[in-house]
C-alpha cells in the first residue's frame, strides 16, 4: 500500500492538486492539501528532496483523482504564495523609485542652474530670453 494516499481514504476535506515545477507542462507531479482555496494558475510551495526540502510550483489541475495503485509517493502543499503582497510592494517600491529620481534630477537642475546664475547671472539676465524663476521652491 502506498501510504502516503492514506489521507484520501479517512477524509473527504484533503484534495489532490496537480502542480508543475516548470512553464512547459513537463515535471507534473501531485500534491495533497486541505486548503480549499487553491485553484489553477496559483503559485504554491510544495516539499521537494531538494532546495531546502521546499520549491515553488504552478497549480496546472485541482481535485484531480488519486491512482491507489501507484507507487507515487504524494508530497504536500505547504502554502500558497501571496502575489497580492508581492505586487503591492513591488508598485511601492518602483513609485519610490520614480519619486527619489524626480527629486534627484529636479536637485540637480536645481543646483546646476544656482551654479551658473552666480557666476554668469547677470550676464543671462541680461537676453532677452531669460525667464527663470529665481524664487527658491517652496519658498515665495
Amino acid at each position: 500500500m502506498n501510504y502516503s494516499n492514506v489521507l484520501f481514504l479517512i477524509s473527504d476535506a484533503v484534495r489532490a492538486i496537480r502542480v508543475a515545477y516548470e512553464d512547459n507542462g513537463r515535471n507534473n507531479t501531485i500534491k495533497k492539501t486541505f486548503d480549499k482555496t487553491v485553484k489553477v494558475g496559483d503559485y504554491v510551495i510544495v516539499d521537494t528532496n531538494t532546495r531546502w526540502n521546499m520549491t515553488v510550483c504552478k497549480v496546472s489541475e485541482v481535485d484531480v483523482e488519486v491512482d491507489f495503485d501507484s507507487d507515487d509517493q504524494l508530497g504536500w502543499i505547504i502554502a500558497k504564495v501571496d502575489l497580492d503582497e508581492f505586487d503591492s510592494i513591488k508598485k511601492q517600491e518602483e513609485t519610490a523609485i520614480a519619486v527619489i529620481k524626480e527629486s534627484e534630477k529636479r536637485d540637480k537642475k536645481e543646483a546646476l542652474r544656482a551654479s551658473i546664475m552666480r557666476s554668469a547671472g547677470s550676464q543671462l539676465k541680461a537676453l532677452p530670453s531669460f525667464n527663470v524663476d529665481d524664487t527658491p521652491e517652496g519658498k515665495e
